[in-house]
């Protein structure tokens, strides 16, 4: 049996919650922040996994961190499952209401509540964006470089520990996450740590909670670090002859010690896909893409080592005469290129994943119709 036809198997726990109460007591506690609109449920369960999508019994749009304890407190006083929502850009059903319950939507608790360019911190709410961040920075100086490909909420990409191609540089989540304000199962609020690099005060609880899903807490609160704008950022393109070559040039980039910012890697599919998506003429071979940021000087020694390193690679690991990287380039518009595929590689891989799972239910359908038809 083939992954795509397996079925979902829960095991039972017996939930049992009183839901006719539970909806009662958050409509009166919250009165139009509250819906039970099967149109506004589906919006919150959306899933593109091999998993069929299943309902909230209903979606609290919280305003601020009281409007979150109180829907925990209520949730926990009638035993309901709880679900955090942001802007629903998951593709792995995080947001799946695998037994029902409350989903509290954080998209109205979007405001940067303090910026400090001295320490290279921001003080956020869950619902703030990528961009809407990175927009507001532009000015100082300053940007928040995690970019998973889609414009997710900060909540949001704390909770999954989101990265992106840039993580060979900057890291993910957990490594750029410097406190939390989160709402506990008992409805306690608690901040995690202090601003301190160093602290010896108990367990981490902030790495703890980031990527913890909400199972642990429901963030209302994130201090994140922020980073200078580099100076000059330059990308650069290498087509290989297999994706085996392609990784063997990304190890020795990383062994050499050669701090490239962004490094992505497409293979002769996805950039046949991205050529047809975006008309792009790019050789349809495993592609390699690349950021270099730095100072002007840096930069350019970056590239020309990334260069040598290409003559090393030609010599020692092909052992021979062959051209490994039939074609290298950079610049702006490779750069431009760089962050466009980058998103429309998120788009596709979205479309195609509708497409296996609108197939699959049209194979069960026919293998439905044709049982019946036998009988």
């Amino acid at each position: 049996m083939s992954v795509l036809e397996k079925e979902l198997e829960i095991s039972d726990f017996n939930f049992e919650f009183n839901k006719k109460d539970a909806v009662t007591e958050l409509t009166k506690e919250f009165g139009q922040q509250f819906s039970i609109s099967k149109s506004v449920r589906e919006q919150h369960t959306d899933t593109t996994t091999i998993h069929p999508s299943k309902l909230p019994d209903g979606v609290v749009f919280a305003e601020n961190e009281i409007d979150v304890k109180k829907t925990v407190e209520i949730c926990q006083k009638f035993k309901c499952p709880i679900i955090p929502f942001g802007v629903g850009s998951s593709l792995e059903g995080h947001v799946n209401a695998l037994y029902g319950g409350i989903s509290i939507d954080l998209n109205n608790m979007n405001k940067i509540l303090y910026v400090s360019p001295e320490d290279g911190y921001a003080v956020v709410q869950p619902g703030v964006t990528r961009e809407q961040l990175n927009i507001y920075l532009r000015d100082t100086g300053l940007f928040f470089p995690i970019d998973p490909g889609a414009n997710a909420s900060l909540g949001g990409m704390t909770s999954t520990n989101a990265s992106g191609t840039n993580a060979v540089r900057y890291g993910t989540m957990k490594d750029n996450v410097i406190s939390l304000k989160c709402v506990m199962p008992n409805g306690e609020i608690i901040k995690t740590s202090n601003r301190a690099k160093k602290s010896s005060a108990g367990y981490d609880l902030t790495r703890l909670i980031v990527g913890s899903e909400g199972t642990l807490g429901i963030i209302t609160e994130i201090t994140i670090k922020l980073y200078g704008i580099p100076e000059v950022i330059a990308g650069g393109r290498v087509t290989f002859p297999s994706i085996k070559d392609a990784t063997e040039a990304v190890i020795m980039v990383i062994q050499a010690g050669i701090p490239v910012a962004r490094i992505e890697l497409l293979d002769q599919e996805q950039v046949k896909a991205c050529n047809n998506y975006s008309k792009l003429n790019l050789p349809e071979e495993p592609l390699l893409l690349l950021e270099f940021h730095g100072s002007e000087s840096s930069v350019k020694e970056q590239s020309e080592f990334f260069q040598r390193l290409y003559q090393i690679l030609v010599e020692i690991i092909l052992s021979g005469p062959q051209i490994m990287m039939k074609e290298t380039s950079s610049g702006k518009q490779d750069m431009t290129l760089i962050m466009q595929l980058n998103h429309v590689n998120l788009i596709l891989n979205i479309l195609l994943l509708t497409f296996v799972y609108q197939f699959q239910g049209y194979q069960s359908a026919l293998k439905n119709s044709k049982r019946f038809n036998k009988v």
